[in-house]
């Protein structure tokens, strides 16, 4: 889930700042079955617009963000999993938004390359720890104002 302003969105360059959050199950040999794991974070991002004043508007975006993963529902955790971490994310993505009567819908793929993470062990790597890089496809709906 994600809560983003936009300011910018009838210029070529916009800026996203975001609250960005998730959650997801998490198995592990040694974990709780009921774990899950929670992240919470803040986003910015520069947004390319191809169209301006136009009801369609293709983008790109690219930014930085911060998030921090939690482990919870977890009384118990003989694992390799670490019970919290902090992750740098550089997200990049491309979209299309459309605007109707200060409705704003907007549809977009991203990939997010990230750094510093020490919450899972590589299988590949011995010592090393395992890439959280992630994609996803997302819809929203917003407010014009």
């Amino acid at each position: 889930w994600d809560v983003r302003l936009t300011i910018g969105t009838r210029s070529p360059i916009a800026f996203e700042g975001s609250y960005i959050g998730s959650a997801q199950n998490i198995t592990a040999l040694g974990l709780d079955n009921d774990a899950i794991l929670v992240g919470n974070g803040m986003q910015g991002a520069l947004r390319v617009n191809a169209t301006l004043d136009f009801p369609i508007q293709p983008f790109a975006y690219g930014g930085a963000a911060w998030r921090r993963y939690d482990l919870t529902n977890a009384d118990t955790n003989l694992s390799d999993v670490a019970g919290q971490d902090d992750v740098l994310e550089v997200p990049l993505g491309i979209g299309i938004a459309g605007r109707f009567s200060g409705v704003m819908l907007d549809a977009r793929g991203e990939y997010r390359l990230s750094s510093d993470e020490d919450l899972l062990p590589s299988a590949n790597r011995l010592g090393d720890s395992a890439d959280m890089n992630r994609w996803g496809v997302k819809a929203t709906a917003g407010i014009e104002f």
